[in-house]
């Protein structure tokens, strides 16, 4: 059984995403991160020693493709999409007020 990552293990998994992706969390986001490296620790079968010194040091593109994905939105919730045949927006979404 692979046991849950401490606040420590949290912490090296924010710095090593931010280094590695670009990406920053602030405390709020703790849980967040936490629940992440739990299910990419259960998927790989690792501990967090063993996942966290992996991606600090050279870790897989594919890892971090996967990361990327997780950690943020993958689709736009703001607009509808298109409704005719044609792929276009309707004028009704387009128009000013």
């Amino acid at each position: 059984m692979i046991g849950l990552p401490d606040a420590l293990d949290i912490d090296r998994f924010r710095s090593a995403i931010t280094r590695r992706l670009g990406l920053q969390f602030d405390e709020a986001k703790t849980g967040f991160l936490g629940d992440v490296l739990l299910r990419r620790m259960e998927k790989l079968g690792e501990s967090s020693h063993a996942y966290l010194a992996a991606l600090e040091a050279a870790p897989a593109a594919d890892e971090l493709a996967l990361l990327a994905e997780e950690l943020t939105v993958q689709r736009d919730l703001f607009l509808p999409q298109p409704t005719s045949s044609s792929g276009r927006w309707p004028r009704s979404c387009c128009r000013s007020a």
